[in-house]
Order: C-alpha cells, then structure tokens, then sequence
C-alpha cells in the first residue's frame, strides 16, 4: 500500500472521529457480511431456479429406499 493510499484512509478515519484501526474493523465488518448477504443471495437464486425445472420426481420416501437399496446391493 503506497503512502498516499495509507494517508487517504487516515484521512477517511479522521474524518468519521475514529482510529485507523476502528475504520478498518468497521470497513473489513462491513465487507464481511455483503460478501455473506451475496453468497446467500446467489444460493436462493439456485434454489428457486432449480425449483422451476420440470424433471420427473418421485415419491420423496421411494426415492429414500431406493437409493438405499443401492447402497447395499451387491
């Protein structure tokens, strides 16, 4: 990080009356749960389009036993 960069932030600190380092908790918060807000958004945007299709399903419980008569076969 160059000088001047370091000087901004300082500067962007100063400004809200805060430490460097109470600016950067609050910023690096802040980054943390929009990263998570998208991550969630990005899988309910899966799930509803997942939702849509219209592929054959069959009875939850069947499709439980099957797959477990599966496993086990020989």
């Amino acid at each position: 990080m160059s000088d001047e960069e370091l000087d901004g932030y300082h500067e962007i600190a100063r400004a809200e009356g805060v430490r460097l380092s109470e600016w950067v908790r609050r910023t690096l918060r802040t980054a943390g749960r929009a990263a998570s807000a998208d991550r969630i958004e990005r899988k309910l945007q899966a799930m509803e389009a997942a939702a849509s299709w219209k592929a054959p399903a069959g009875d939850p419980e069947e499709m439980l036993a099957e797959i477990e008569a599966g496993r086990f076969a020989d």
